[in-house]
């Protein structure tokens, strides 16, 4: 089958997923100062780099980007000199890439602790700038905090408030960045469980350490991990809900059938498939509804004209 083939030739040495024990987000180490669980503790600097990310694709401003987030050159940067993981995608701004940096051995991946693309969690450094896999985010240049609370800045509420020109285009361009920045990755068939770490998925965590919007498009990672259970500047934390794949507690672009709330949807279409984008865009739609608790009759008048705004 074409998945097993294009996964085989993608990822040579794939480590199979054995877990207990691991996470915070891809930001600079924080001191906690008690265990937490759940994605429970929340990142500030993330947030305000997030945003500096979204101004630098308009202003290309350096001095601006330096400013509001010093550390951009560890996350956002294959050669330490140049924001080159920014990419503008109309009503999103991308983060990450397929490829990275020989010289610096720098990949062009975001690190997340959640995932190991060929170095260990939360290291995007690996010989030659190549990483087993990807993972990209997408974050929306009009803020939304999250995917699917009750708060009136999340995308459940803008679907709720029919929104429909401007969850439908957040939600297209988000998709669509993915697909592009993923490059030959998009050959995986899309994750259809929570259980397939090593194929293409696109998800939203719908409970965040960090009050800003992102997409994961993950793919052909080494490994991905559940939970995490480790040292943080002298402190011991614990997270659990790490994986970037269908489950439960994320909101994706494929889900398995029948989960509640009227989530549940996923594509007929694969990745690489030119009707996936207008099958993604209409799906993450629905889910994200579903997770919300979104009145069916707003998740149909908003994501059921998302197929049309995605063409």
């Amino acid at each position: 089958m074409a998945t097993k083939d294009a996964a085989s030739a993608l990822v040579p040495s794939l480590i199979p997923l054995q877990v207990a024990a691991l996470l915070i987000f891809f930001v600079a180490p924080v001191s906690l100062s008690a265990a937490v669980r759940g994605r429970a503790f929340k990142h500030p600097q993330a947030e305000r780099c997030f945003a500096a990310y979204v101004e630098y694709s308009r202003t290309k401003n350096l001095a601006d980007l330096d400013t509001k987030c010093p550390i951009w050159r560890e996350w956002i940067s294959t050669d330490g000199n140049t924001p080159d993981k920014i990419h503008a995608s109309n009503a999103a701004v991308i983060l990450g890439h397929r490829h990275g940096n020989a010289t610096t051995g720098r990949s062009g991946t975001i690190a997340d602790i959640g995932i190991d693309v060929g170095s260990g969690w939360s290291n995007s450094r690996v010989t030659g700038g190549l990483s087993t896999g990807v993972h990209i985010l997408s974050i929306p240049v009009a803020m939304y905090v999250d995917c699917c609370s009750a708060d009136d800045r999340s995308l459940a509420h803008a679907i709720s408030q029919r929104k429909t020109t401007e969850v439908c285009s957040l939600l297209r361009d988000s998709i669509k960045g993915g697909l592009m920045y993923a490059e030959n990755y998009t050959q995986l068939d899309q994750a259809t469980s929570e259980h397939d770490f090593q194929a293409f998925s696109q998800c939203y965590h719908r409970s965040v350490d960090v009050n800003y919007l992102h997409l994961h498009t993950t793919a052909g990672v080494r490994n991905m991990r559940e939970v995490a259970n480790e040292l943080n500047d002298g402190r011991w934390f614990g997270e659990t809900q790490l994986s970037l794949a269908p489950s439960t507690y994320n909101a994706c672009v494929c889900e398995p059938s029948g989960r509640p709330g009227g989530r549940g949807h996923c594509p007929t279409a694969q990745p690489r498939d030119a009707e996936y984008l207008v099958q993604a865009t209409e799906s993450l739609c629905r889910n994200v509804g579903g997770s919300g608790g979104v009145d069916l009759a707003s998740i149909d008048a908003v994501c059921g004209s998302c197929g049309a705004l995605a063409k």
